[in-house]
C-alpha cells in the first residue's frame, strides 16, 4: 500500500511529529485507516504516549505494525481490533481500551492470545464484549492488572460468574461492570428464578482478593449482587471501600430495598459500610440522611468515563 497517496493534513503534521503526545485518528473505511497508518511508517513520533483510533465502520483486524512509536503507553481502539501478533511497540502498553470491537468470536481467538501473552505491563483494561465472548479456555492472566472495566451484551444466570472467572488478576483493585440487557424496562431481576444456577461473584474462592472499588452500571442482577456482597450472612471483599451503582430503570426500587436492608444489617452488627456512589434516582432518597449514611452522587456518564 506504499503507493497510496499520503492523506491530506499529514504534511502539516510531520514537522511537529516529535512533539505530539496525544494523537486521535478518525476514519470511515478500512482502506482509509490502512493508508493513514502506512503513511506514518517513516514518521518519528518519540513523544507520542496516547493513541486513539476510531472507525465509523467495523474493521475486523487491523495491522498496527506501520506505527513505530516506542513510548506509547495508552491505546484506545473503537470498532477496530489489533491484528495478531502485535508490533513490538505495543508490548509496553499500560492502558488498553477496546470498544465496539468486531473481533472474531471463536475458541482461542487471536485477541485473547494477544492480550494474555503480549502485554505484560498492562494496568488498565477496558474490554467491550457486546460483539463477542471469551472462548473456551481463554483465561486472562495478569499480575499487573489493577483496573478492569467490562461491557457485556446479555446476561444469563451463570454468564457473569463465568466471564469474571476468566480473569486471574490477584492485584486487581478496581472492577467496573456494564451490562445492558434488553432495554431500560428490563424486568429479568423481578421474574428470573435463579435456583441453583445462580453463582455469586463474591463467595470464596475470591476472584479478586484485594478489590477496593466495584462499579455496577445497568447490570441486571445488581440488587442480588448487593445482597450477596453486603447482606446478612455475606462474605464481602475485605478491602472494599467504594460501591458505585447505576441500576436499570426496572431495578431502582429493588436495589433501593436491598441497600436499605444492607444498611440496617451493618448498623445492627456495628460493621462499617463502603462508600456508596449512587445514581440520582437513588442518591436523592431521604433514607440516607435519616440513618446517617453518607452517599456520593454518581454523575453521568459512568465514573470511569467510558461513555457507556
Amino acid at each position: 500500500m506504499d503507493d497510496l497517496p499520503v492523506p491530506k493534513g499529514l504534511q502539516f503534521l510531520s514537522p511537529h511529529s516529535g512533539r505530539i503526545v496525544r494523537l486521535t485518528i478518525v476514519v470511515r473505511t478500512h482502506q482509509a485507516l490502512d493508508t493513514i497508518l502506512t503513511s506514518f511508517r517513516n514518521v518519528a513520533m518519540p513523544s507520542l504516549e496516547n493513541l486513539d483510533i476510531e472507525s465509523h465502520r467495523d474493521i475486523d483486524l487491523l495491522d498496527m505494525s506501520p506505527l513505530n512509536s516506542p513510548n506509547i503507553t495508552s491505546l484506545k481502539m473503537t470498532r477496530c481490533t489489533p491484528a495478531f501478533p502485535p508490533p513490538q511497540w505495543m508490548v509496553a502498553l499500560t492502558h488498553l481500551h477496546l470498544k465496539n470491537n468486531p473481533y472474531p468470536v471463536r475458541e482461542n481467538s487471536d485477541i485473547f492470545r494477544f492480550m494474555t501473552t503480549q502485554l505484560p505491563s498492562l494496568i488498565y483494561l477496558y474490554l467491550d464484549l457486546t460483539k463477542g465472548a471469551f472462548g473456551s479456555g481463554n483465561g486472562i492472566v495478569y499480575q499487573s492488572l489493577a483496573h478492569v472495566e467490562l461491557v457485556f451484551h446479555e446476561s444469563e444466570t451463570n454468564a457473569l460468574f463465568n466471564q469474571l472467572a476468566s480473569f486471574d488478576t490477584p492485584h486487581l483493585t478496581h472492577l467496573s461492570l456494564h451490562h445492558i440487557h434488553g432495554d431500560q424496562d428490563c424486568h429479568c431481576e423481578a421474574v428470573a428464578d435463579f435456583g441453583d444456577d445462580y453463582r455469586p461473584i463474591t463467595t470464596p474462592p475470591r476472584l479478586f482478593p484485594v478489590i477496593s472499588s466495584l462499579t455496577l452500571i445497568r447490570e441486571c442482577f445488581t440488587p442480588r449482587i448487593v445482597s450477596d456482597l453486603l447482606g446478612p450472612g455475606s462474605q464481602p471483599w475485605p478491602q472494599l471501600e467504594v460501591l458505585a451503582l447505576r441500576p436499570m430503570a426496572a431495578d431502582v426500587e429493588n436495589l433501593y430495598k436491598a441497600l436499605q436492608e444492607v444498611v440496617c444489617c451493618k448498623r445492627s452488627q456495628q460493621e462499617s459500610l463502603p462508600t456508596f456512589k449512587l445514581s440520582p434516582n437513588l442518591f436523592e432518597r431521604e433514607f440516607w440522611a435519616e440513618n446517617g449514611v453518607v452517599v456520593e452522587l454518581l454523575e453521568e456518564p459512568s465514573i470511569i468515563g467510558s461513555g457507556v
